[in-house]
């Protein structure tokens, strides 16, 4: 209904007749003219003996005091539910600050592997070239313990000291390999960590979110 059509009603209130028009809707009029009415009857039986007018002035006070109250009332629950919002989106904000501050631990921690685990890979990389030199030798000086053996005879003290050569690099050996399957045992610790790191993250992550959208809805 628009502001400049009127709606003309007709209203009965302790007994009289009124003709009322107005841009509200016609149900809410006699709604209105129902309370007064409810009022009117009920200072009437409270005071007989009023007229009209004493009736209608005392029925308006004490309509305007259930006004003032529900008044206050709402006012009183505005302003709790204010601050209670206030304090909920306060704890709200502290909550993603310290989510923040763990996903960022948490992506240092990430980067700190990360790093940990390049230096380890290049470790292991090393290894595998010192193994794969120190193989060739070993397989060299195979090669050259057999044909010396086939030459034992004329150059026997030449062999000895070529079969100590052989146990040295073998020793060596078997430690490269010691250390090659300690730093791979190494990474693979540091993957499953770097795993495990990554899921903590992920989440973080969605909380973080959830977060963010109790905000949203909090700040609507």
């Amino acid at each position: 209904m628009s502001s400049e059509e009127k709606t003309k009603v007709t209203v009965v209130i302790h007994g009289v007749p009124y003709k009322l028009s107005g841009t509200t809707d016609a149900k809410y009029v006699k709604r209105v003219a129902a309370l007064v009415d409810q009022q009117m009857t009920n200072v009437e039986r409270l005071y007989p003996r009023l007229d009209m007018a004493r009736l209608a002035i005392l029925s308006a006070v004490n309509i305007s005091d259930e006004f003032l109250k529900s008044q206050e009332l709402l006012d009183e629950l505005m302003a709790n539910h204010s601050l209670e919002l206030s304090q909920a989106t306060r704890a709200a904000h502290e909550e993603i600050q310290k989510l923040q501050e763990q996903l960022q631990a948490t992506h240092k921690e990430l980067l700190a592997l990360q790093k940990d685990q390049s230096v380890m890979q290049e470790k292991i990389r090393k290894a595998e070239q010192q193994w794969e030199r120190e193989r060739s030798t070993i397989d060299h000086s195979m090669d050259e313990l057999e044909r010396l053996r086939e030459e034992r005879l004329k150059r026997q003290e030449d062999g000895r000291l070529l079969l100590e050569q052989v146990q040295r690099a073998q020793d060596l050996l078997s430690v490269s390999k010691e250390d090659n399957i300690r730093l791979k045992q190494q990474l693979k610790n540091t993957e499953e960590e770097k795993q495990v790191l990554k899921q903590n993250y992920d989440e973080l992550r969605i909380e973080h979110d959830e977060w963010i959208k109790i905000i949203d809805k909090s700040s609507n």
